[in-house]
């Protein structure tokens, strides 16, 4: 069970990598971003977004904002369409459970109902001012992403994930599990 708060709780953190585990994990190309609180020894869901808000609404958001101003540009000087730009973010489990927390306006007792299935895009349409458009496509919790892949095969993912997860507890032969459904 400690396990399961670790990996899809909000705030409980893993106990800290030792200084041997930090040097032969971290890849030798990463020592350029070494230095005070990075990379973190131990972090929690909670402490992995305060890391990502700065770069979701500094840099990313800039970046977005450019894109689409450079779209509409291109549009209006050649006459044309406008052209979606497509803005693809790669992360760990952690940070992406992270950033769709923060774009779904999701809650602590929700976060843990979303299972990120393994190299599965997830994909967001976002309104002209950067907020995601709610669409069909989405399975609850989600409102705005949905998985781009066969929907039965990203289910099977999700279900392997959601085993992975489930403790069986011996003497009560019932299963403990930190994730529960919010119907």
């Amino acid at each position: 069970q400690q396990v399961q708060r670790w990996r899809r709780g909000f705030s409980d953190r893993p106990p800290p990598w030792s200084d041997a585990t930090l040097v032969e994990t971290i890849d030798r190309r990463y020592d350029l971003y070494r230095g005070g609180d990075f990379p973190p020894r131990s972090e929690s869901l909670e402490d992995c977004q305060q890391r990502l808000r700065p770069f979701l609404y500094g840099e990313l958001g800039e970046s977005m904002r450019a894109a689409v101003d450079a779209a509409l540009a291109d549009a209006e000087a050649g006459g044309g369409e406008y052209e979606v730009p497509t803005v693809l973010v790669v992360a760990s489990e952690n940070v992406l459970r992270g950033l769709v927390m923060e774009i779904e306006g999701m809650t602590q007792e929700q976060i843990p109902l979303v299972d990120v299935p393994y190299a599965v895009p997830l994909v967001y349409q976002l309104d002209s001012a950067l907020t995601p458009v709610a669409t069909p496509w989405a399975e609850p919790p989600l409102r705005a992403g949905w998985y781009l892949g066969d929907p039965t095969k990203v289910r099977a993912v999700q279900a392997e994930i959601q085993a992975d997860l489930a403790v069986e507890d011996a003497d009560d032969e019932e299963e403990a599990c930190l994730v529960e459904s919010f119907d």
